[in-house]
């Protein structure tokens, strides 16, 4: 299984993160003006759902629990600054 939280912005140290879910049918790339917009002010990731992009062949969820659960485990790793959900 590949990681859920792609980092989009540049290797920046901003004060916050904002992670981003992609509405249904795209994928993480949709975010990717998103860094030149917002410069260093935030550091962007974006969420790839399996059965999309990098990770197309993984079966897509059929519950929403198992996109949290997911979601949860993997954002556990980054530190406490302020974030964003979006």
């Amino acid at each position: 299984m590949k990681n859920m939280i792609k980092k989009i912005s540049k290797d920046i140290h901003s004060k916050c993160r904002m992670f981003c879910f992609p509405y249904a049918g795209a994928n993480y790339n949709m975010f990717n003006e998103w860094s030149m917009i917002l410069g260093d002010a935030v550091d962007i990731y974006s969420i790839e759902m399996p059965g999309k992009g990098s990770r197309f062949l993984e079966k897509p969820y059929e519950k929403i629990s198992l996109v949290v659960e997911e979601f949860i485990r993997e954002w556990s790793k980054f530190d406490n600054k302020p974030f964003v959900l979006l």
